[in-house]
């Protein structure tokens, strides 16, 4: 036993020898008093304590068929979604969305836009908010 008798006077001598907590004392105890669990643990056959690895309740799903196809088809349903749903806007809101948005080389900014439709940067904000709210909408439902 790490503390000799455990009594409280005994982890007050010890923690005024190591200049720690009692609560640190106690933690430290537990922590070496129990044994460790390896996470893939061999099974040997001759040996009697019924234990089984932890790693065999974990399996790699990163590679399983079944999820790529179906994160494929939730993407491509969104995907489609997400292009029905701009098809319904008119074109200054879509160009504004696909400007700001959907153009990964050369995204334009607010009163770049505004320059071009001969509104504020302002209008051209509340513009995008509201196709973005019926995107949005369209997507969830």
């Amino acid at each position: 036993m790490l503390l000799g008798a455990n009594t409280p006077w005994n982890r007050v001598r010890f923690t005024l020898g190591f200049g720690t907590s009692a609560a640190s004392v106690l933690e430290m105890k537990a922590r070496l008093s129990n044994y460790d669990v390896a996470f893939d643990a061999s099974q040997d056959e001759d040996d009697d304590s019924h234990f089984v690895s932890l790693s065999a309740y974990l399996g790699d799903q990163s590679d399983d068929p079944k999820v790529k196809l179906e994160k494929e088809d939730w993407q491509g349903q969104q995907l489609q979604t997400l292009n029905d749903s701009l098809q319904q806007h008119d074109d200054r809101s879509r160009d504004i969305l696909m400007s700001r948005w959907l153009n990964e080389d050369n995204k334009a900014t607010l009163h770049e836009l505004a320059d071009k439709y001969q509104v504020s940067a302002e209008r051209i904000r509340q513009l995008e908010k509201n196709a973005m709210k019926k995107i949005r909408v369209s997507l969830e439902a």
